[in-house]
């Protein structure tokens, strides 16, 4: 062993009989906005929070005058937004005044007159004050025709209308601070559930509330006091935990779901003669209208008269189609500042990105990041509402507009398709997916529980695929088995397929592959239940609109159409054909399997009672690193771990230089970094080191926005011989300045 390092615990290196050595490890940390009880305000700031804030102000000294606003409230709402962490609170305000430029908001108020539709079917709306002074904001569900709006304006539009009222706010929390001489920069909201149905789980209406709420978060942070939800049905935990990815946990702790006495709770939160006397106060329009209709808009359907697709007949030029995955770009030479470059689009199938970039060489294709972005890449619901805009060209050169098209195939792919290419042989290797089927033995666990399988063709000659959701125990497998060896156990399934098309396309003398390059034909779902589509809602985002339209929900005749697509003999007797197995069971259990509840004699948790060596706290949007120094190949790094409050990030790098912390990106991996659910079942793993070097194990909650883990863990190195030189491991920090992602 080499000596210790000064400054690292002593528990560091430890010799056992089996010659193995561990370490303590230094875990990065993030401060807390509430640190010693202080709330981050201004009067009420921590030594540590004051500091903070002071070099924030100087570190924005340069764009400083560009904030609307340079007073400590307003810098400590960035602060506290991201834990007082000076660097990510100064990403962020930079980013926002990016964004004020790019959106014209500072003349949103004067010079942006927002369409019609907006301003009358859009409900929602500031009335009165809570009892701290605060302004109280107004917004329903029930009413919303969100498909209308979306078929009138473009969804552009409705954000910067959004964009607008947020600025509409900041004026009233001006003027309230001024009226009441102290501070006031976060509102009360009311949420109206009332009238809560399935229509508003429309996902391109889901979508553009997703994207509303983290353009809200971003730019105007520490906005909201509380939410009260009021008449909240049960499908409304459906729609909120589809939205809380968006929204950061500070705001979810802010939202409250009222019950029956909703109204008297308001009361205590809100002044009856500030509150409108439909939610219990004593406040009405001057008519007496009891919801405030001059204050609160109501919302409503949206007449078809609205409705741009029926009366924008625009005659297009030219006419692309863009497959998945790839993208479309047109290049103009600009020669002279002052022109003008201006289009219109539409599309078809669904909504589609676009931007307008500028290079300075003609003909050479780049990527989207190679090149200076002159208006922002976004997706555009051109779908369902044409598109047009222009901008006047300052300057010479290539402006690209890229919207997408290779073919796919050999010979004709795009860098993207390349690159995906590339990815896929990678993960191959990874994963060793070319001995799956000969040299892995799958959990006992998965073989008997995990429903499903192939059996029989259809009428075209395409292997048939069975799967069940109701007997599928989730919870039982995943105590069982790791989420690792589920994901092998699929795509081990994949392979099986694979040699049953090889069989097949022999069989037919054709390639399947040229047939069929895609490996879903189509997808039959029966005997759904009205919950399906909430379900189905739920995974669309993950699935491509190709695979989509491949969906086919049966009704009661199932059975027929069954029959109709898969011959009788090629289908099981449980489905409507004469397919059984040889002791005539219907279900052809053989070679479908039924899942069922795991029995938890199989649970890895009850009997897997590992005794770790290490424990440590990771925060939200951090990681922890161990390195170990190999001075030897043949050496074999061996893990075991788990974690508590969550799945947790592990993979194992190697580097050059001992006790120099880099990120992730910047070293060599190993051993790939994915999600283990090691909160479920313990992980444990282990690589035989095939050069010297130093070797980083890394656990990674970086991905975490919401949750901090506790990870316990053991860490061994084993000599390849008694007398080969053990390596010796050293602590290492550093503070990661990736961008955490809704867990």
């Amino acid at each position: 062993f080499r000596p210790q390092r000064e400054g690292i615990g002593s528990d560091s290196v430890c010799l056992s009989a089996t010659s193995t050595c561990r370490s303590s490890v230094y875990s990065t940390l993030s401060a807390k906005a509430e640190e010693g009880g202080m709330s981050g305000r201004v009067g009420d700031l921590s030594p540590k929070q004051a500091e903070a804030l002071e070099q924030f102000r100087e570190k924005i000294q340069d764009v400083l005058p560009q904030c609307p606003y340079q007073s400590d409230h307003y810098l400590l709402r960035w602060l506290r937004a991201r834990n007082f962490n000076v660097q990510k609170s100064e990403a962020m305000l930079r980013k926002h005044l990016e964004f004020r430029k790019n959106m014209k908001v500072d003349t949103l108020l004067t010079d942006w007159k927002p369409p019609e539709v907006l301003e009358k079917y859009v409900p929602g709306g500031f009335c009165g004050f809570d009892r701290d002074g605060n302004p109280v904001g107004y917004d329903f569900i029930g009413p919303v025709d969100m498909k209308g709006i979306l078929l009138s304006a473009s969804k552009q539009d409705f954000i910067k209308y959004k964009i607008r009222e947020c600025e509409m706010l900041q004026k009233i929390y001006e003027s309230q601070s001024k009226r009441l001489g102290k501070n006031v920069e976060s509102m009360t909201t009311i949420y109206d559930c009332e009238g809560l149905a399935m229509k508003h789980f429309w996902k391109p209406g889901l979508d553009l509330y997703g994207e509303l709420m983290t353009v809200v978060e971003d730019n105007y942070p520490e906005g909201l006091k509380r939410f009260f939800a009021l008449n909240a049905p049960k499908l409304f935990s459906v729609i909120y935990n589809m939205l809380k990815p968006f929204v950061s946990e500070e705001t979810r702790n802010k939202v409250i779901v009222l019950g029956s006495n909703w109204q008297e709770v308001l009361r205590q939160y809100i002044d009856p003669d500030e509150l409108p006397a439909i939610y219990g106060g004593n406040l009405t329009d001057p008519d007496g209208d009891p919801r405030c209709r001059t204050k609160i808009k109501q919302g409503g359907q949206v007449p078809q008269s609205y409705y741009a697709r029926e009366f924008l007949k625009v005659q297009y030029d030219q006419c692309v189609s863009i497959s998945r995955g790839s993208s479309h770009q047109l290049e103009y030479e600009i020669l002279a500042p002052g022109c003008v470059l201006r289009w219109q689009f539409c599309s078809e199938g669904a909504d589609v990105g676009f931007g307008v970039f500028i290079k300075k060489k003609l003909g050479q294709w780049m990527k989207a990041g190679q090149m200076q972005e002159v208006v922002p890449s976004q997706r555009y619901n051109a779908h369902l509402v044409p598109e047009d805009g222009s901008i006047t060209c300052t300057e010479p050169g290539v402006s690209e507009v890229e919207e997408g098209g290779m073919s796919g195939r050999v010979g004709d792919l795009s860098p993207k398709q390349a690159e995906a290419l590339a990815q896929h042989l990678e993960f191959r290797k990874n994963m060793k997916v070319d001995t799956l089927l000969t040299d892995w033995k799958p959990p006992e666990v998965l073989e008997k529980y995990v429903p499903g399988g192939f059996c029989g063709f259809d009428r075209d000659g395409n292997p048939v695929g069975y799967d069940f959701i109701s007997p599928v125990d989730m919870r039982g497998i995943l105590l069982s088995a790791s989420k690792q060896d589920f994901i092998k156990y699929k795509i081990r399934e994949c392979e099986m397929l694979q040699k049953i098309y090889e069989s097949q396309s022999k069989r037919f003398m054709a390639l399947v592959e040229d047939n069929y390059p895609e490996g879903l034909k189509r997808f039959f779902v029966l005997k759904a239940p009205k919950l399906f589509s909430v379900l189905y809602n739920l995974l669309k985002p993950f699935v491509s609109e190709e695979t989509r339209n491949k969906v086919m929900i049966l009704g009661s005749n199932w059975q027929e159409v069954l029959r109709q697509y898969i011959d009788p003999d090629e289908l099981p007797a449980i489905y409507g054909g004469n397919l059984t197995d040889p002791d005539g069971d219907p279900r052809c259990r053989t070679k479908i399997n039924q899942g069922g509840q795991v029995p938890q004699s199989y649970y890895a948790r009850e009997f897997l009672k590992v005794q770790y060596d290490h424990s440590v706290s990771i925060s939200r949007g951090s990681s922890h690193q161990l390195e170990y120094e190999i001075l030897a190949p043949g050496c074999v790094l061996r893990w075991q771990f788990c974690s508590e409050g969550g799945d947790v990030g592990f993979g194992v790098f190697i580097k050059k230089k001992l006790g120099q912390w880099m990120k992730a990106g910047q070293m060599q991996e190993v051993v790939s970094s994915q999600r283990y659910n090691a909160h479920l079942v313990p992980e444990d793993g282990s690589i035989t080191c095939t050069e010297p070097g130093v070797y980083v194990i890394r656990f990674d909650n970086t991905y975490s926005v919401l949750q901090s883990k506790k990870v316990r863990f053991s860490v061994d190195v084993l000599l390849p011989s008694s007398d080969s030189p053990l390596s010796q491991p050293e602590a290492s920090s550093g503070s990661e300045q990736e961008t955490p992602s809704s867990q």
